[in-house]
């Protein structure tokens, strides 16, 4: 499945126009999000946003670089953005680490995440023992869901490209087009979380649960001061968890949700529904373009159109 890249102005109101048809009120919905640029954080720069909602398989990569401010600031008439959905309590947005990915969203465009789920925190809390260090995206992959060898195969096409202890540079995440091995790697370790999401929350005990809010909103605080450094071996020491029969009180409502028969139908991918997700983006879409054909006095309907649907690879 090719990747939707999200990288002008009426692509961006589609997409948006999207989200507030999956988050109305009273839809559970999850969000599944990743960044990617360089030096990643406070002093970095945020190149891709992934963005994935199940039960859609279609990762929507938000092109950061080339829209600036405006990948977060566009807002709808019904006053949707980027932001506003990142911020919402009611949108929980699973991150898997949120520190630089929080950090950097704040210091560069002022977004406050809020209804957090940090995947890395709840693996951590579902070991038996815990042990000291916070495992990687990466290693809960290979550890926690069936060997994939296109997996690999992916992950290392990428990393020659961007990594620098193996001959690449991050600068390649800037690079207009975005070559197809980056796009893999963006779209790919996306679209295996929610599948480790469901695994972990059926292993999440509720005394343990109760404790993980408190210390994912201690890490997006720590993340937004100037002090806040998101390299360096601190960075892999665990949190700390008391045992669970010390603790009685209820988890926040992101947790609840992780803990409840309900998660395994919310990270369910289905490739059913594909097309309707398509046909959605393009009606908006072409709306869009309807607009800008009357301001401009030209009539551009079918390119606009075409330009939405993503070729198939």
């Amino acid at each position: 499945m090719a990747p939707f890249v999200v990288d002008d102005e009426p692509k961006l109101h589609a997409l948006l126009a999207l989200i507030t048809k999956r988050t109305g009120a009273g839809q559970d919905q999850l969000m599944f999000v990743d960044l990617e640029g360089v030096n990643l954080g406070r002093t970095g720069t945020i190149a891709i946003m992934q963005l994935l909602m199940p039960p859609s398989p279609v990762v929507y990569l938000v092109d950061v670089h080339r829209l600036g401010a405006k990948a977060f600031g566009l807002t709808t008439a019904d006053g949707t953005s980027l932001q506003t959905a990142l911020e919402s309590p009611d949108i929980f947005k699973v991150f898997f680490d949120i520190r630089n990915d929080s950090g950097a969203l704040h210091a560069h465009f002022g977004v406050n995440v809020a209804g957090i789920i940090d995947l890395q925190v709840v693996e951590y809390a579902t070991r038996n023992p815990r042990g000291r260090f916070v495992n990687g995206l990466a290693k809960c992959i290979e550890k926690d869901l069936p060997h994939n060898p296109a997996w690999s195969l992916v992950k290392d096409k990428g990393r020659r490209l961007f990594a620098p202890e193996v001959g690449g540079r991050y600068e390649v995440f800037l690079e207009r087009p975005l070559r197809d091995e980056i796009l893999e790697y963006c779209e790919q370790d996306v679209t295996l979380m929610p599948r480790l999401l469901a695994a972990y929350g059926e292993r999440l005990q509720a005394g343990v649960a109760a404790q993980l809010q408190g210390i994912v909103d201690g890490r997006i605080r720590l993340s937004k001061t100037d002090t806040f450094n998101g390299k360096g071996r601190h960075m892999a020491v665990g949190p700390r968890l008391t045992p669970s029969r010390y603790r009685d009180v209820s988890a926040s409502r992101e947790l609840e949700l992780v803990r409840s028969p309900q998660l395994v139908h919310l990270c369910r991918l289905d490739d059913g529904c594909i097309e309707d997700l398509t046909d959605q983006l393009a009606t908006v879409q072409i709306n869009a373009g309807e607009a800008t054909a009357s301001a401009q006095g030209t009539s551009s309907l079918t390119a606009v159109a075409r330009t939405v649907v993503p070729a198939a690879r």
